[in-house]
């Protein structure tokens, strides 16, 4: 069986790339041929001041993360960059799957095509034309959404044959609209062992001294002075 799996491939963060990473090993040692969608739409590439400054300032991250990608990835993608592209001639699978991460979420799914944040109809599936659709652990990354995004739910997902999400507020949402049969699942990163991501990790050695690691998806303040105490 070939399997399609589109998520936020071109995110710069250590959870989007290594959801991506789960998922894609799981379905192959599962014996799945696996093909990643490597969907990049404009609000991605620099193009703006703003988004060239912010990039020349983690400019040697992106480049391992675009190294991990070519070493990992890179015979086993099909690239888009735009969604009129991949609805004219999308990859052709007998399953798709959309997730992991906040692919549901407006605020980071959408891109400059669009005349407002709204949900990407890519993470939505809207491009398959034969094949089943499931969502696997698919965010939302809040707990309230537009009145348009309703609409947009209710059109799009009773056509999937299987979805799940990662928060239980997700699921209310989903639940909320009429949408059924909705499961609540871990983050992909927990479907490999410790070996697994072993075999990846670069060998660094610890510092002597006594040392805190804190890994918060956003600044806090508060957790900052805390640790600072300690």
């Amino acid at each position: 069986m070939k399997i399609s799996l589109i998520t936020l491939y071109s995110k710069h963060n250590y959870g989007a790339l290594l959801q991506k990473y789960a998922t894609y090993k799981f379905l192959e040692k599962s014996g799945y041929n696996v093909c990643l969608i490597d969907y990049q739409p404009k609000k991605y590439k620099l193009n703006n001041f703003k988004a060239l400054l912010k990039d020349l300032l983690i400019y040697i991250r992106i480049q391992k993360f675009h190294c991990f990608n070519k070493k990992f990835f890179n015979n086993k993608t099909v690239k888009y960059r735009k969604f009129s592209d991949l609805m004219r001639n999308p990859p052709v699978s007998d399953l798709y799957i959309v997730g992991s991460d906040q692919v549901w979420n407006s605020n980071l799914s959408w891109n400059d095509s669009m005349t407002k944040k709204q949900l990407n109809p890519a993470f939505l599936l809207d491009f398959v034309k034969k094949g089943s659709k499931i969502s696997f652990a698919s965010s939302i990354g809040s707990d309230k959404i537009k009145p348009e995004e309703e609409v947009v739910f209710k059109t799009h997902l009773p056509k999937f044959h299987a979805i799940s999400v990662r928060e239980e507020s997700a699921k209310n949402i989903l639940n909320n609209l009429g949408i059924n049969n909705v499961y609540v699942v871990l983050d992909p990163v927990f479907l490999l062992d410790k070996n697994e991501y072993l075999k990846i990790a670069n060998k660094q050695k610890l510092k002597k001294h006594n040392y805190l690691l804190i890994y918060s998806a956003e600044k806090n303040k508060v957790l900052n002075n805390i640790s600072k105490k300690i």
